[in-house]
């Protein structure tokens, strides 16, 4: 299965919980924007983050770093979604995480620590843009990989090139709002209609 298809189940199951997310399809994503994306990503919204965060492994703050970048991606017009799933690097779950265990925090919200998730930004349906994984491919396999970057690129080519899958179990700010208590507005002239 595609990431397309396992998003467009993600954004199915999303709406029937009343997560809502706000997915603009039609934002064109082609080689103009994925160049601009790229630029913007590397000579801009790192530097945010790291002014933010500190230089330092991210690996464990997904969701503040994740919820950080969805606030500067609207801010710049740029409608985007946050993503909760899991991420496969070669044959290994990173998280440990599962639909169910996302659906039952959003029903009954715990009060433990540790939550397995992992959140990321998606851009249409199948642009990612991820602020922590590169922390935890730093920490925890290749010390030579950047401990602060941002991996931004299309599913389907970042699979065959790099074995990294995305999978994606739910979508929607609202999501990270009620589990986290995290507030966040949809700023995207797009996604405010």
């Amino acid at each position: 299965m595609t990431y397309e298809e396992k998003f467009d189940i993600a954004v199915s199951t999303s709406n029937e919980l009343g997560i809502s997310p706000r997915i603009v399809e039609k934002f064109p994503i082609d080689e103009r924007n994925v160049d601009f994306f790229r630029n913007l990503v590397e000579h801009n919204l790192l530097g945010m983050l790291i002014e933010r965060f500190g230089v330092g492994d991210w690996g464990n703050q997904c969701m503040n770093v994740s919820a950080q970048l969805f606030a500067i991606l609207q801010h710049y017009n740029i409608p985007c979604e946050l993503t909760y799933g899991d991420v496969h690097l070669g044959e290994k779950g990173e998280y440990a995480v599962s639909k169910s265990i996302l659906v039952d925090e959003w029903h009954e919200v715990s009060d433990k620590e540790g939550l397995p998730i992992h959140v990321w930004i998606t851009i249409g349906k199948d642009f990612i843009i991820d602020p922590t994984i590169s922390s935890r491919i730093h920490t925890d396999y290749d010390s030579s990989a950047p401990l602060n970057h941002l991996l931004v690129a299309e599913a389907q080519p970042l699979k065959n090139e790099t074995g990294i899958v995305y999978t994606p179990f739910l979508v929607g700010k609202n999501y990270l709002e009620k589990i986290a208590d995290i507030p966040l507005d949809y700023n995207s002239q797009m996604q405010m209609a």
